[in-house]
């Protein structure tokens, strides 16, 4: 993969916005202009919104500026007219940016064009896909080409994954700074609707969601149906580590077997936790980071999460599981899939959560990761503690726009801070701790302990 990234500071816009006038777009939109337009009315940051409706793009920026309250809001804001239809638009608008962030989906349907275009324009990408078939088929087609050309294709920059892919980062990298050693085997924990907790341990690593409040959109259900295939929900647990990955190179599967929570797990540190419907996902992304990375957490790396019972019960995490199972069974079921929706039970692409539901949830998430005893000093293992998250918005929208975001202009306005990585790759392998950094300077918080203790412990 190529070694250094493509950096034209002469580009027009620091980032574009595909995608703006769809739910989560929109998100991204109110963010980039809360945070990046002077209250005296003129830009900190360079951006402009794209779609394929001009109409659209204007209600957008219309309601958007009235809720940030900025001074010549909407005269300041480009809008960009583009369609994936019409890939001569893509790589106009890719090629007036130095990073583009999208949130059309579903990927595996309308995802490709754009990508395309941003590698032929050399233009950094950042999406929210859930689809690993996505994923695989856009390293296997431009992955070589997008390196050569010193380009980050970068997937999976919402709550799945960044918050499991940053936090198993976070804890490896402590755990090689303090013990010179990797955690190898992680274990995420989740929480429901109101209350998750999520947990990683470095030998041994684990996840678990302390707390999380919000809702989902339509988007995010479309993306659902695309993700729930056979190397999904319950496929191949090293799907993108094998398929997602540089052409010329090998991966080896660990020895043991990946672990995999498909119903009601106990946790000697967090109880009893169930099902998580994106677990798949996320487990899948922090080991193609790894290989992506060289195998930093080592070749024996293990990673797994689940949902957290608020009070560690048997019975909840029984409750939560079958839940999960039933609403993914409606989701799947076409006939009862469409009767709620024409019910309005489930939000159609476009729609999604009310700003008052957003705006009052919340996440936190807790990585706990062990270094194996023989690298440690005698029996002594090295315990890294990290906690993250944010209490000003939903995980799954608010925030996740905040995350989308940063996650593009790491790329936009700190280049040099990112990895060297490129091609198509995760968050923490293309664009490393400085999403950190931006993330906390949006309000997220960032926790990192660690502590000696016996190997008996685990």
């Amino acid at each position: 993969m190529a070694s250094q990234p493509i950096d034209d500071t002469n580009r027009e816009f620091a980032l574009v916005v595909y995608g703006a006038t769809g739910f989560t777009g929109s998100l991204v939109a109110e963010h980039l202009c809360r945070y990046y337009l002077a209250e005296d009315g003129d830009f900190r940051v360079k951006f402009a919104l794209a779609g394929r409706s001009m109409s659209k793009l204007q209600e957008v920026r219309r309601r958007v500026c009235a809720n940030v309250k900025r001074q010549n809001c909407e005269q300041l804001i480009p809008l960009i007219v583009a369609d994936s239809a019409d890939e001569e638009s893509l790589v106009r608008m890719c090629s007036r940016t130095r990073a583009i962030v999208t949130t059309v989906g579903p990927y595996l349907q309308y995802g490709e064009p754009l990508v395309r275009a941003c590698v032929d324009a050399r233009t950094h990408y950042c999406d929210l896909v859930g689809e690993m078939p996505f994923i695989v088929k856009m390293s296997n087609k431009y992955g070589a080409l997008a390196a050569e050309r010193g380009v980050k294709i970068v997937h999976c920059c919402g709550f799945d994954s960044v918050p499991s892919d940053l936090g198993v980062l976070l804890a490896e990298e402590t755990a090689l700074r303090v013990a010179k050693a990797p955690c190898e085997t992680v274990r995420s924990h989740k929480a429901l609707c109101v209350c998750v907790r999520l947990f990683v341990s470095c030998s041994k690593v684990k996840t678990a969601v302390i707390s999380a409040k919000g809702s989902v959109s339509g988007g995010t259900i479309a993306s659902l149906l695309g993700v729930s295939g056979s190397d999904g929900l319950g496929g191949n647990p090293y799907y993108l580590m094998e398929r997602a990955f540089p052409e010329g190179k090998s991966v080896t599967r660990p020895t043991e077997a990946a672990p995999r929570v498909r119903f009601v797990s106990y946790d000697k540190d967090f109880g009893y936790g169930a099902f998580f419907v994106m677990g798949a996902l996320n487990e899948n992304v922090t080991r193609w980071s790894n290989a992506l990375m060289n195998f930093k957490y080592g070749k024996n790396f293990k990673y797994h999460e689940m949902v957290a019972a608020p009070d560690q019960g048997f019975f909840t995490a029984a409750f939560i599981s079958l839940f999960t199972y039933l609403s993914l069974f409606v989701i799947k079921v076409k006939p009862l899939r469409s009767l709620l929706f024409a019910l309005g039970v489930l939000p159609k692409p476009g729609e999604g959560p009310s700003r008052k539901t957003m705006e009052s949830g919340s996440f936190e998430m807790k990585t706990i990761g062990r270094t194996s005893p023989n690298t440690a000093s005698g029996s002594r293992v090295l315990r890294v503690s990290v906690s993250l998250g944010s209490k000003q918005g939903d995980p799954g929208y608010h925030e996740t726009a905040k995350m989308l975001a940063e996650a593009g202009l790491c790329m936009a306005l700190q280049l040099d801070s990112c990895t060297r990585l490129c091609g198509v790759c995760s968050p923490a392998a293309g664009i490393g701790t400085v999403l950190k950094d931006r993330l906390a300077d949006k309000g997220f918080f960032f926790n990192i302990e660690t502590a000696e203790e016996d190997a008996g412990q685990k």
